[in-house]
């Protein structure tokens, strides 16, 4: 009961607030769609789980606040860049912590993944890896360093605007 309050209590900051910082950079010509960020490297997952179905919950929290900014949610899998979408992106608290709460459905396969907290693009606050063995066997999750070569790596933002990828490292 009380998990299922702290997600309605997100989902309702998150309508009310007007979800996550964005913002357009440029001029006349549409500009570059950008991510509002702060640095924030301190925080914690306070709980994680991912079913065998591949719903995953989790909850934790940021000690940074900042309600002009956003955080959000990369997936980082075996090869490529870690991806982030502007569906992935949070807002920071009016004061710190920043808690969140999430429940999502994964696409489970038999190669591991890692999903970061990112309050930047060169910013994992915390991480943790998935991985599965196929039917019948549980979900293995584990904390993850932020600098484990997984993580360590560009992230690739995707606007849900224009569907087109915008490399924070390029």
């Amino acid at each position: 009961m009380k998990r299922a309050m702290v997600g309605l209590a997100v989902a309702v900051v998150m309508v009310l607030d007007g979800g996550p910082a964005w913002a357009d950079k440029g001029g006349d010509e549409g500009g570059e769609q950008g991510w509002v960020t702060i640095p924030c490297s301190s925080g914690a997952i306070d709980q994680v789980a991912v079913t065998e179905a591949g719903v995953m919950t989790l909850e934790g929290h940021l000690d940074c606040a900042g309600p002009e900014a956003a955080f959000g949610y990369a997936r980082y899998d075996g090869y490529g860049d870690g991806t982030i979408r502007v569906a992935d992106l949070r807002s920071y608290g009016s004061s710190a912590p920043t808690l969140f709460a999430e429940v999502w459905q994964v696409g489970l396969s038999h190669e591991p993944f890692a999903v970061c907290v990112v309050t930047d693009y060169e910013v994992r606050a915390v991480c943790f890896t998935v991985a599965w063995d196929g039917p019948g066997t549980p979900v293995v999750v584990a904390s993850l360093a932020t600098d484990d070569p997984l993580v360590a790596r560009s992230i690739m933002f995707v606007s849900d605007r224009d569907g087109s990828p915008v490399c924070g490292f390029c």
